[in-house]
């Protein structure tokens, strides 16, 4: 009968044991079980952020792509009015001293006539 007992005392025993370890094994689980919905929950967050992230530098990107286009744009307004304004100074210019050569040509004219007619002028003098 002691062989008996001791059979029994060692499966109880052991069906403790295999309790203690299955429950171990499902605690176990229970916490991976968790810690991947953490990661999952974590790498959702992690996504949402991104997604903010990327729609943010889109935005910028898209408004900094009009802002330059709007630059070019004024630019070639600018290097325009630059050559329409530079037209106009060499017109000027060009103006300026074909007068200036026809009033050399009216001063030489005036003064052979002064010299002819024995006038003095006031710049002579």
């Amino acid at each position: 009968m002691n062989n008996n007992l001791i059979s029994v005392g060692a499966l109880i025993l052991s069906v403790f044991f295999a309790g203690m370890y299955i429950r171990g094994e499902w605690s176990r689980s229970a916490d991976l079980k968790n810690q991947l919905q953490e990661m999952k929950d974590l790498q959702a967050q992690t996504k949402a952020q991104v997604d903010s992230i990327n729609a943010a530098y889109n935005r910028d990107k898209l408004e900094i792509l009009e802002k330059t286009r709007q630059f070019y744009l004024d630019l070639d307004t600018v290097i325009g009015l630059k050559l329409a304004n530079t037209r106009a100074v060499r017109a000027v210019d060009l103006q300026l001293a074909q007068q200036e050569q026809e009033l050399a040509v009216q001063i030489r004219l005036i003064e052979e006539l002064a010299k002819r007619q024995k006038v003095q002028l006031d710049s002579d003098r």
